[in-house]
């Protein structure tokens, strides 16, 4: 039988951790999505409307709103974690950043 390999190291709980409140996370994520609807809104005359034959476009432009997207996408996946519970996901896709969070001591 196969044994399956952990991707990522378990994470023991933060030292010093404040709870933090269910009201607070969904205000969070609704502030969170009205950032991503500014976001569209400030992009739509420059390269929204351009879709879906973006001509003019190199593909470096087109990278980085990809990794800016995806940025923001996780930055609203973040909190709906916590809300819902799932803290060892959470901090799995934390770690999938290219820049680690800091640790607490």
């Amino acid at each position: 039988m196969r044994e399956d390999k952990k991707v990522l190291p378990e994470i023991p709980p933060y030292k010093n951790a404040i709870p933090i409140s269910s009201k607070f996370i969904m205000v969070t994520i609704i502030g969170i999505i009205l950032l991503l609807v500014i976001v569209h809104v400030g992009f739509y005359k420059t390269y929204i409307q351009f879709f879906p034959t973006f001509d003019g476009f190199k593909t470096v432009q087109h990278f980085h709103g990809m990794m800016m997207i995806g940025w923001l996408l996780m930055l609203i996946l973040q909190p709906f974690l916590i809300l819902k519970g799932k803290t060892k996901l959470h901090r799995r896709v934390g770690a999938m950043k290219p820049i680690p969070p800091k640790r607490g001591t």
